[in-house]
């Protein structure tokens, strides 16, 4: 989608796509409303949050998605591999945005409840964090209170997310929805 924007203005664009010096209104973040304002629009605390971003890229890389049963893109590469993949990837950036707002909810609501029960975790447990995601995001204003359930829904999910590729080598053995 962005060859023809790379093709004719390829600064403009990864100025634009990778703005580092952007500045987020902190009172409307959703996630990290607990942290002061200083530290939420710290370098430090941004590019901690994008190194954190890529190394659980590699993990997922490493340890989940390369020991699936079809690791390599091809004709036989089934659907669910592929959602799954592109969904957790996609999460992993949502876990590690520095700004979170309302809008933000829209683009990835419908792949929570896919990527939760892609976990071993008991079926109360999903809707319960399946709630707590729900109340976080319907909290308005957003407060430190609504961002700390939010961080620790996330990131309870990305950890079964992870826990359930790390443990075996045949996870994706019989979960096609056969």
């Amino acid at each position: 989608l962005a060859l023809p924007f790379l093709i004719q203005y390829p600064l403009e664009y990864f100025k634009g796509a990778f703005n580092f010096g952007r500045k987020f209104i902190h009172m409307w973040s959703v996630n990290f409303q607990f942290l002061p304002e200083n530290i939420f629009q710290s370098k430090i605390f941004s590019i901690g949050l994008i190194l954190g971003q890529l190394f659980t890229l590699y993990l997922f890389y490493k340890y989940v998605w390369s020991r699936m049963e079809n690791a390599t893109v091809s004709l036989n590469t089934n659907a669910n591999e592929t959602v799954y993949v592109m969904l957790t990837a996609n999460f992993i950036g949502i876990v590690f945005c520095r700004s979170l707002h309302y809008q933000f909810y829209v683009w990835y609501h419908f792949s929570i409840v896919y990527l939760l029960w892609q976990t071993k975790y008991a079926t109360t447990i999903k809707f319960i964090t399946l709630l707590a995601i729900e109340i976080a995001w319907n909290q308005h204003h957003p407060e430190a209170w609504s961002a700390v359930v939010l961080l620790v829904s996330h990131l309870s999910l990305l950890f079964g997310l992870f826990s359930k590729g790390f443990k075996s080598d045949n996870v994706w053995k019989g979960s096609r929805g056969d």
